[in-house]
């Protein structure tokens, strides 16, 4: 039996096998690297139009080495009707323009950086049903988490806090 690089196509070894084996099972190791796995969560389920709403952004290594102190960016492309308005985590360095956030540090395999929260203001006229993507690159890998999230009707104006008198900003509690 003859051993074949496939990149070059010569063969690098040979193998006498006399009559056995009938059959051959050929494997692929997987080549160690970091693995970053993004999961987006939303806080609560209060995400009404006019109001506001909280994503946590967790960034963890799932792979088999620590990333390589390149810099890790995590980027989020908000859908129309939601505007950020923070960003920030522990370690982090963030921006709201673009929405992005970065660091350098090496994380281990099976660790995670400090969580992200991410802060949005939702339009009255926002879609009643939005997705969210973001990214994280760097540091030898890369992952990506959406989420959909459903917006909850506007309440009608008698349920609004304080009527009668100036809306200071509170929003109607979970549902």
């Amino acid at each position: 039996m003859s051993v074949i690089d496939t990149v070059t196509n010569t063969v690098v070894a040979t193998v006498p096998v006399n009559d056995l084996p009938f059959g051959v099972a050929i494997g692929v190791v997987p080549r160690p690297a970091p693995a970053l796995t993004l999961i987006k969560l939303t806080a609560g389920w209060t995400f009404t139009q006019g109001g506001q709403g909280t994503y946590t952004l967790a960034v963890t290594n799932t792979g088999n080495l620590p990333t390589d102190g390149s810099t890790v960016t995590l980027t989020d492309i908000l859908p129309t009707g939601l505007t950020p308005v923070s960003f920030s985590g522990t370690g982090w360095t963030c921006t709201l323009t673009p929405l992005s956030c970065t660091r350098s540090d090496i994380l281990a395999p099976g660790a995670g950086y400090p969580p992200l929260t991410l802060t949005v203001r939702i339009a009255p006229n926002a879609p009643k049903q939005v997705t969210n993507t973001a990214t994280v690159t760097g540091g030898g890998a890369t992952a990506t988490a959406t989420v959909d999230r459903k917006q909850q009707p506007k309440p009608p104006h008698h349920h609004l806090p304080g009527h009668g008198k100036p809306d200071h900003g509170h929003l109607p509690g979970p549902r």
